[in-house]
């Protein structure tokens, strides 16, 4: 599992209409460093022309 948290961040407009609703996720990893490693071998694999 990758670390990391997600935050959805809305206009001012768009939260007013929401009733000031919000959300975030939050991700946690037994090591940290290997997920990150693991994150960008990803991103760059997702890169590579096929």
């Amino acid at each position: 599992m990758w670390d990391g948290t997600i935050i959805n961040h809305a206009p001012p407009d768009v939260l007013q209409k929401l009733g000031h609703a919000s959300a975030s996720i939050g991700l946690v990893s037994d090591d940290p460093e290997a997920s990150a490693h693991d994150a960008a071998d990803f991103a760059l694999a997702a890169l590579k022309p096929t």
